[in-house]
């Protein structure tokens, strides 16, 4: 081969290297590694699952996944970040420990019920939420206003 030729394939050989380097695009719900990835709102270890939540949220041209250890977390990020262009969110069934839309997921407001950051607040994909019958139960809707209320009362 001659000099040209061989410059050639191996110009292509490093595209072709960086294209396969880059990222898949993210559409679904992440996977979590507890003890090891981080929570976007308070910077703590995400360790217990069934309160884990997440979102997909669109920045600078790609999708990026933003993990939460508690499911108040990701309502307290959503109530501060309306205008990020959010792609998805999903909450951990705390029986299952399966990632579940969060617009459709049944909660449940179980106050003496110990989450990472305290919020009490308990997913699951279906109005089973029975086992908790001293809770109050929310739509996604309601999560986000309760929270909204919470954080009003606590600054008044």
């Amino acid at each position: 081969m001659n000099r040209l030729t061989t410059t050639m394939m191996m110009l292509l050989l490093m595209v072709s290297g960086l294209i396969g380097c880059r990222e898949a695009e993210i559409t679904g719900p992440p996977t979590v590694k507890l003890g090891h990835d981080v929570c976007a709102h308070c910077g703590m270890l995400i360790n217990d699952e069934r309160f884990a939540a997440a979102a997909i949220v669109h920045v600078d041209g790609r999708n990026k996944a933003v993990l939460f250890d508690d499911i108040g977390d990701l309502a307290d990020y959503m109530i501060e970040n309306t205008s990020s262009l959010i792609q998805g969110r999903w909450v951990k069934d705390y029986t299952s420990r399966d990632w579940i839309n969060a617009e459709s997921a049944h909660y449940v407001h179980v106050p003496d019920l110990q989450t990472p950051m305290g919020s009490g607040m308990v997913a699951f994909s279906s109005a089973e939420a029975g086992r908790f019958p001293q809770g109050k139960r929310l739509g996604f809707a309601e999560l986000i206003e309760f929270r909204t209320a919470g954080k009003k009362n606590h600054h008044e």
